[in-house]
């Protein structure tokens, strides 16, 4: 059989005329493996938002469950619910 053609130089030359490679380390795992990772970290740093919706009844402890879930206290102005006209935000 055949293997094919092989090189006349030495491997000690072959080194020599191929162009250096860059590395470098990493300074976290990469891959798919550590994407949860990676989307949690960005979302500390970045923060982020999101809206809770709870109803019930008046004097039920909505604003209480909610204050004390972000042990703070959470300011909202009051709404009407009896709004004719729906406004558009730019």
């Amino acid at each position: 059989m055949k293997d094919g053609p092989r090189p006349t130089e030495q491997p000690s030359q072959l080194n020599s005329q191929t162009p250096s490679i860059r590395t470098f380390e990493l300074k976290e795992e990469c891959g798919i493996n550590n994407l949860p990772n990676q989307i949690m970290a960005k979302a500390i740093s970045d923060g982020f938002v999101f809206n809770i919706l709870c109803v019930g009844e008046t004097a039920c402890g909505k604003s209480s469950l909610l204050d004390s879930l972000f042990n703070t206290r959470l300011d909202s102005t009051p709404a009407t619910h009896e709004n004719a006209r729906v406004y558009l935000r730019k």
